[in-house]
């Protein structure tokens, strides 16, 4: 039941975007002006599609976001072998007191 009504959500949802791109096609493919001057040389003036542009966007969204996950899954990661390697130190210290302890008596 569960998986049906999950399946049933994401067409609904990929129904609703394809419904957004087709309906919104026309300003996607637009021509847009695009101009930068840094002052060193001439102006630098460029034509793009605000379709192309979005893709743009999202790709360097979806690479920021890798990049971020990536660099908090290591840190943790990290910190978690050094955890596991605490414990096993911790694990051996009372092993290495209590074979002394007996041998003394």
């Amino acid at each position: 039941m569960i998986r049906a009504f999950r399946w049933i959500t994401t067409l609904l949802v990929a129904g609703l975007a394809a419904l957004f791109i087709k309906q919104n096609m026309p300003t996607f493919s637009m021509e847009v002006p695009f101009h930068y001057d840094l002052y060193i040389r001439q102006k630098m003036m460029w034509y793009s599609s605000i379709g192309d542009i979005v893709l743009i966007s999202l790709l360097i969204g979806v690479v920021a976001g890798l990049f971020v996950g990536i660099k908090l899954y290591w840190g943790k990661r990290r910190e978690v072998n050094e955890l596991k390697r605490k414990m096993t130190e911790e694990e051996k210290v009372p092993q290495q007191v209590s074979s002394e302890a007996g041998g003394t008596g």
